[in-house]
């Protein structure tokens, strides 16, 4: 071999050995002319780099028949995986590794962007939920299915503390009021349709609001207190209550029969024109009907003087006495004419209890005049009071 074919050679093996480096673990074969010209395996190296084909391409001197030198290509395949093929699919494979986790970690990222927010229901309380119980999260409950805190108002009933929820319709005339209770009767607040009025704890069957949240009227049966003699719930004018709701004292001469006596039920409230012979003979109210009656204590009377009147003009001649029946009272009744002649009667326990009405008409002489009339008291009787309360005289004649 010449000295220039030697140093051909050792380029040749220098660049092969280059190249080693950047095979992928695949075996690379070196071919070498030889000076006989016969193709021979120079040596096989793991090549560590993955890679496609690789081929060297420079000078290279082949050794003639004759031993003369012909220069050509020399050519180095180096093979990756024993194919190009292997060094194609590891590429592929480490394109594939690289999208795989590329869009893994981007599909990872943005799931973990979508359960990253609000979940109402899992029991954390995140941005723009207000509370979170989880599975207690219910419209009757404090925390709504909303993830909201229950509030008057919302249109949910919040079982246990709301009555009632109407949202917008809430109103303190409605059937909802404001703070979310039921309207009844005595809250204060009148409702509208259902309630006349509402004076809260005001409200009394005497006042102006009844107990039933109605306006007291007459003719309701009960009676307004300052407003209202009385109220018994009929239409019926004539009785003892008139359909004004003032007392019809049973004083008054029916008809067009006129009264002997003047203040005969003492709704004046003064003893006048009557006379006694106590001083202590006063007006109570403690009354038969009206709102006064006279009352004595002890063996005193209560009389009045009117003008003669014939007994036979007379149409009714009665009167109302109160006294204890447990004390054993008695009663006298003297009435006098216009002749200075009387009559009188008794009455006795068995009699006396209580409020009794006394009718004289039949007692009195019809040919004589009616003058004046007296009811006394007694004194004695058992351990109670000797107390004798009288109303409603009616002396009434025809005119």
């Amino acid at each position: 071999m010449t000295l220039r074919a030697a140093l051909h050679r050792s380029r040749l093996i220098a660049a092969l050995s280059l190249l080693a480096p950047v095979a992928c673990g695949d075996d690379v074969t070196t071919t070498v002319t030889s000076d006989s010209g016969v193709a021979s395996e120079s040596g096989t190296s793991d090549a560590t780099t993955a890679g496609a084909t690789m081929t060297t391409a420079g000078p290279a001197t082949t050794m003639g028949p004759g031993g003369s030198e012909t220069e050509g290509d020399a050519t180095t395949d180096a093979t990756t995986g024993g194919t190009s093929a292997g060094m194609t699919s590891d590429a592929t494979d480490a394109t594939t590794d690289a999208t795989t986790d590329a869009t893994t970690d981007a599909t990872t990222s943005g799931t973990s962007s979508t359960t990253g927010g609000a979940q109402c229901g899992d029991g954390v309380v995140e941005v723009d939920e207000e509370c979170d119980d989880g599975p207690g999260n219910a419209d009757d409950a404090a925390c709504t299915t909303a993830c909201l805190a229950a509030a008057c108002g919302d249109g949910l009933v919040h079982d246990g503390v709301e009555d009632c929820d109407d949202g917008s319709d809430n109103a303190d005339d409605a059937a909802c009021t404001t703070a979310c209770l039921a309207a009844a009767c005595g809250d204060g607040l009148v409702h509208d349709g259902v309630e006349d009025c509402d004076d809260g704890p005001d409200n009394a069957d005497d006042a102006a609001c009844t107990t039933a949240c109605l306006a007291a009227t007459c003719g309701d049966g009960l009676v307004h207190d300052g407003v209202e003699e009385c109220d018994d719930g009929n239409d019926v004018d004539d009785d003892e209550c008139s359909n004004e709701c003032a007392v019809n004292s049973e004083d008054a001469c029916p008809g067009d029969t006129i009264s002997l006596l003047l203040n005969p039920g003492f709704e004046d409230g003064a003893l006048a024109p009557w006379m006694s012979n106590s001083p202590a003979t006063t007006v109570t109210d403690f009354a038969h009907s009206g709102a006064f009656a006279a009352e004595t204590l002890g063996n005193f009377y209560v009389q009045q003087n009117f003008a003669a009147t014939p007994v036979s003009a007379l149409t009714e001649a009665t009167f109302w006495t109160w006294h204890d029946g447990n004390d054993s009272p008695a009663m006298s009744v003297v009435w006098g004419y216009s002749d200075n002649t009387q009559g009188s009667t008794l009455y006795f326990s068995n009699q006396l209890n209580g409020w009794q009405q006394a009718d004289l008409l039949a007692l009195m002489d019809p040919a004589k005049s009616l003058a004046w009339l007296r009811v006394w008291g007694y004194t004695g009787g058992g351990p109670a009071e000797d107390i004798v309360r009288y109303d409603d005289f009616l002396l009434c004649a025809q005119p």
